[in-house]
């Protein structure tokens, strides 16, 4: 007969060597036995006692012991599977995803190795101590592959943070190449798995619950800084009468820097950054005393109270500055830092062609002083600043300058436009002609026309003493 005969119930243990008890059934009590001597069915009608031992007896025997193994083998799997399940789930891992490498993974990249990877047809960003090989992925970016492609070769965490969770990222392994660690081969700190908003602090380090009388608004202290490793905002333009036109941030840095891993991030009142920009997205300009100046146009920088930041390519915030008022860092790598207010703003009714700008002698941040809207220089020595950097070349001042392509006009020349319809002005060693822009005064024109042709340094000081 069959072993799994439909009209004799279910199974309880395996078939057994011929000759033997093949088959053991629940249904009825009944023994049924095939010999090995005959062809026919030997039924034997026993007590329930015995037929219920001989059973337990079959299913104790050697061969009978296969199926409990393989049922608690079954069982322990679906249970290690299910629990596997349910951490990788609540860790935000992908088992699948997860068995997926790129064809490059090499397991650690430092910070160096990540620079040299830095355009659309080679780029690699790092996320959270983690460096991945974007290039092929970032023409499917859904906000656009600009986005992407402009942080190639950089530590793009801050800016990852502000659309996007961090476990994203694990949906394409395969895009993966290593841990970013440092240039000494120490790994990078990474919050996978944490809440980034969370305190970050040291934990063996005592709580510091208010800041202490001396600090500086509860800022951190800032980084050391020399001559030759300095950047800093120089100038901006925000504001003008009417709608806001030709807006944009200059950097002044130290012409020794290579500054291509340095960003600068706009931050509202509230504390959230509203954008970020590359400094390689900045047109450089010129050079001055060992500084070099660039610039890069904002159409959508805000009136204040707002704020902007300096963050080089360790992610230390260099500098954090805001016009209107002090604002407090709300998120990402601003998050908990105070701004320095620079204590101007520039007035509703400045020209288009003003900005505000940092002026007087030095050559670090701290040197300067930030000034009243004056005539814009983009890309330009400020019009009242003086660079005085050690072991530079002395700026050119034997003559008066226009600023533009090194060209120089004697106060001769300056005089021969000395009229209403060819109004030229030398201020501060810069020349300028106002002829078209003196009706736009807004101090009127009466301001401007009765020194065409001179050196109006005194005149402008009188209506400008604060650019002293």
């Amino acid at each position: 007969m069959d072993d799994a005969d439909s009209s004799s119930g279910k199974i309880l243990g395996p078939s057994h060597s011929s000759g033997e008890v093949e088959a053991c059934l629940s249904s009825d009590y009944k023994i049924v036995a095939i010999s090995r001597s005959t062809s026919s069915d030997e039924t034997m009608d026993t007590g329930k006692d015995e037929e219920k031992m001989s059973c337990r007896a079959m299913a104790s025997g050697k061969d009978g012991n296969r199926l409990v193994p393989l049922l608690l083998g079954v069982a322990t799997s679906v249970i290690l599977i299910i629990g596997i399940s349910f951490f990788a789930k609540n860790n935000g891992i992908s088992v699948k995803a997860n068995k997926q490498k790129h064809e490059d993974f090499q397991g650690s990249v430092t910070r160096a190795e990540l620079a040299e990877h830095s355009t659309p047809e080679d780029c690699w960003l790092a996320i959270h101590g983690v460096v991945y090989d974007l290039t092929k992925y970032a023409p499917e970016h859904p906000g656009g592959s600009r986005v992407i492609t402009d942080l190639a070769g950089t530590d793009a965490t801050a800016e990852y943070d502000l659309e996007h969770p961090e476990s994203l990222m694990r949906t394409i392994p395969e895009t993966m190449i290593g841990d970013l660690v440092e240039d000494d081969g120490g790994h990078v700190a990474s919050s996978e798995g944490e809440d980034v908003s969370e305190d970050l602090s040291d934990p063996l380090e005592p709580p510091v619950d208010e800041p202490s009388e001396d600090s500086s608004e509860g800022a951190p202290p800032a980084p050391p800084v020399d001559e030759k490793n300095t950047v800093f905002i120089s100038e901006m333009h925000y504001r003008n009468a009417g709608s806001d036109q030709n807006q944009f941030i200059e950097i002044a840095y130290s012409s020794e820097m290579d500054v291509s891993a340095y960003q600068v991030f706009f931050a509202r009142s509230s504390g959230a950054i509203y954008l970020s920009e590359s400094l390689r997205n900045f047109e450089t300009g010129e050079s001055v005393g060992g500084l070099t100046f660039a610039f890069l146009n904002v159409p959508t920088f805000h009136n204040g109270p707002d704020g902007l930041a300096i963050v080089d390519g360790s992610d230390t915030v260099v500098e954090f500055i805001s016009y209107g008022g002090t604002i407090e860092g709300g998120v990402g790598i601003l998050q908990g830092k105070l701004s320095t207010d620079i204590g101007i703003e520039e007035p509703d009714e400045a020209p288009i062609n003003f900005s505000i700008q940092k002026g007087g002698p030095g050559c670090l941040s701290a040197d300067f002083v930030w000034q009243d809207a004056s005539i814009r220089t983009p890309g330009k020595r400020n019009s009242n600043m003086e660079v005085l950097c050690s072991g530079a070349a002395a700026p050119e001042t034997a003559a008066p300058t226009t600023g533009c392509s090194g060209v120089h006009y004697s106060l001769g020349t300056i005089a021969r436009h000395g009229s209403n319809d060819d109004c030229w002005q030398t201020i501060f060693g810069l020349v300028y002609d106002f002829t078209n822009w003196a009706e736009d005064h807004t101090g009127g024109a009466d301001d401007i026309l009765p020194h065409c042709g001179t050196d109006s340094t005194a005149a402008y000081l009188d209506r400008h003493p604060n650019a002293k």
